[in-house]
């Protein structure tokens, strides 16, 4: 999958932010049978907005109201749109570790039938640097759903970024999943360049 995210600053304390997946391919294994699915996948409209602590101070808060519009070929996404709140809550902790605390809630479609439901997320992320260049990151996440068929994902994530140059990152890491409701493991890498 090639996912890319595209920030525009808008004022000191307001980003737009641009999701496009255009290249993302999905296997499904079925009695033996493979049938894979490529193509481009769906994009998220966020607008992310600090309401508290921007550049200075030991607390950050900010509001990402998102929109999910349905880009997706058919068997990648479900042809809806979708959207929610992202409510990440940064604290600077003792030691050099900081400390984030963010909850979504999200209105999806029913998987089954027709209509939306209510789908919420929270994690809390730890992290460190480890000397000037690399950080080390940590975090535990959890979704829950309000539909009945759904079933409740807890994860750990672990991931490194590494400045290559000034306004250059490498980063690089995993997501495991704690109760096999999630994909066992999948690991990603990723390039973030500021203009």
């Amino acid at each position: 999958m090639l996912d890319t995210t595209v920030k525009l600053g808008l004022a000191n304390t307001i980003d737009a932010e641009l999701q496009i997946t255009p290249s993302e391919s999905v296997a499904t294994d079925e009695a033996g049978n493979t049938t894979t699915v490529s193509g481009i996948g769906d994009t998220f409209a966020r607008l992310k907005i600090n309401v508290l602590g921007d550049d200075q101070g030991a607390i950050a808060v900010a509001v990402l109201p998102y929109v999910k519009l349905p880009t997706a070929q058919s068997g990648l996404g479900n042809g809806r749109v979708e959207g929610g709140l992202i409510l990440p809550v940064s604290v600077s902790a003792p030691g050099g570790f900081t400390v984030i605390l963010m909850a979504e809630g999200d209105y999806l479609k029913n998987t089954a039938r027709t209509g939306y439901h209510g789908a919420f997320d929270f994690l809390i992320n730890v992290s460190h640097a480890l000397d000037r260049r690399w950080t080390f990151y940590s975090e535990a996440v959890t979704s829950q759903s309000s539909e009945a068929r759904d079933r409740s994902v807890y994860t750990l994530d672990e991931a490194l970024t590494c400045i290559l140059v000034p306004n250059l990152q490498l980063d690089f890491g995993g997501n495991f999943s704690l109760n096999g409701v999630a994909p066992r493991a999948q690991l990603y890498t990723g390039l973030s360049q500021r203009f």
